[in-house]
């Protein structure tokens, strides 16, 4: 799995350097550098408020008793965001002003949840035989992300 990304730590870089480069170009050292001052003073000031409203978000969940699923997600995009705001490149500025929009990030986590929704269903369990009765199977509806109920039985593989 680490080699899988590996690739990234040079052609995000290197990527950057082009893109720098070519704005310097364009619009002249300074420029550039104003420009990547302003894209990190405008990105932390997007995480710190995007980050307090998922915060209080996923706070009032929790006290509602309900599971904060979307919010831990979009919660994991911000924090991604931040991280890639830091990162000096106009590229990684971009990617992480995706993450901070509300509406690209839901777009974002709606994609996620489907994803992960459709891996848990089809690879990591399996129905029951109706009639089975498995010291592991629920009988209870079980809540994922965007107010759905899915109600099944399931058995762990061993």
């Amino acid at each position: 799995m680490p080699f899988k990304f590996a690739w990234l730590w040079i052609v995000i870089p290197f990527t950057e350097l082009m893109i720098l480069l070519k704005v310097g170009e364009m619009i002249g050292f300074w420029g550039t550098v104003g420009l990547i001052l302003l894209t990190a003073f405008i990105g932390v000031q997007l995480f710190r408020s995007q980050g307090l409203q998922t915060w209080h978000r996923l706070q009032s969940k929790l006290n509602a008793g309900e599971m904060p699923s979307t919010e831990l997600t979009e919660g994991l995009l911000i924090l991604m965001a931040g991280v890639m705001m830091i990162t000096p490149g106009l590229l990684t500025d971009a990617l992480g002003f995706l993450c901070l929009i509300p509406v690209t990030r839901k777009l974002l986590v709606a994609s996620i949840g489907q994803k992960v929704v459709g891996q848990v269903v089809a690879g990591h369990s399996r129905p029951v035989e109706p009639g089975s009765h498995s010291s592991h199977s629920s009988h209870s509806p079980q809540s994922f992300g965007g107010g759905r109920t899915i109600e099944g039985d399931y058995q762990k593989d061993e």
